[in-house]
């Protein structure tokens, strides 16, 4: 089980870990030494993939889990299952995300209750907010899974028109 927490993208890796607090020793990596290496690389890559599906808008008036729609003067308005249309998930004030996880300790007003299901996948419906039951008319997209009660694996699956 790790113990080690990568300072990336708040700092950058001293090199140290808690079997090694001298970088003079020139000795084997320990257990310590590579797990600290492996979290540091992971926190990397997973930034990396942040800042590519991050993007500035204005969604000031969304709620953070709300699914939006680009538009072709550049604003945004909520997703529906009747265009089945989705540029992304709003992650904060003025960024929505194409991907990713989205994290937020009050769902009530995407999904009509304040936690997720847990294993759940969810689709899109009006007004951009998304339920474990797909619609019955307009278009049917999966929208992802609720990785726990409060963090939600955003990717926006095929959509396919009832």
């Amino acid at each position: 089980m790790s113990f080690n927490k990568a300072t990336f993208p708040g700092g950058i890796w001293d090199g140290f870990s808690r079997t090694r607090t001298n970088l003079e020793d020139d000795k084997s990596p320990s257990y310590d030494d590579w797990d600290e290496a492996i979290a540091e690389i992971i926190a990397i890559e997973q930034n990396i993939l942040d800042v590519n599906d991050r993007f500035q808008a204005d969604t000031a008036d969304f709620p953070v889990g709300l699914l939006v729609d680009l538009q072709s003067d550049g604003s945004l308005i909520p997703a529906s299952s009747n265009s089945g249309e989705i540029s992304g998930m709003v992650v904060a004030a003025g960024e929505y995300v194409t991907r990713g996880k989205v994290s937020s300790n009050d769902w009530t007003n995407v999904i009509g209750a304040m936690e997720l299901e847990v294993g759940a996948t969810y689709y899109l419906r009006t007004f951009g907010q998304i339920r474990t039951t797909p619609p019955s008319t307009g278009y049917v997209v999966s929208i992802g899974e609720a990785q726990s009660a409060t963090l939600f694996d955003f990717n926006i699956g095929i959509s396919v028109q009832l």
